[in-house]
């Protein structure tokens, strides 16, 4: 595993342990990107942290390019999916490396992230 993911996991359970700390209810999904996007897991009790860790280790792995505009548009269809009265979804972005479509990602945040997430703040 190269630094730069191992370092990026390590964060990402750190976060889920604090998270725990405050609300052992949540739940988080994790997406996989690169030029294409997917879905590593959905909705595992953020308490899970060794799950959370296997999933990581035994599906993430360093290939290059770093397309957010694909994790987004992923991001979207689990938010689609959440029942909002059980928990408040949180969407962690989780990258090694530096976007590989940043025009993309700037157009998508200002016109269809914008979208989702006001519409989704309002319900």
């Amino acid at each position: 595993m190269n630094n730069m993911l191992g370092a990026a996991i390590e964060a990402l359970i750190n976060y889920c342990k604090k998270r725990n700390s405050l609300n052992p209810k949540d739940k988080c999904s994790l997406i996989g990107y690169q030029s294409n996007a997917k879905k590593i897991f959905e909705n595992i009790s953020i308490s899970e942290t060794e799950t959370i860790k296997n999933y990581c280790f035994n599906n993430l792995y360093p290939m290059g390019g770093t397309y957010f505009t694909n994790a987004f548009k992923e991001a979207k269809t689990i938010i689609d999916n959440i029942n909002r009265n059980e928990h408040i979804p949180v969407i962690i972005l989780l990258t090694d490396g530096m976007a590989a479509d940043p025009e993309d990602v700037m157009n998508y945040l200002q016109n269809d992230v914008s979208l989702i997430f006001n519409n989704f703040i309002y319900l």
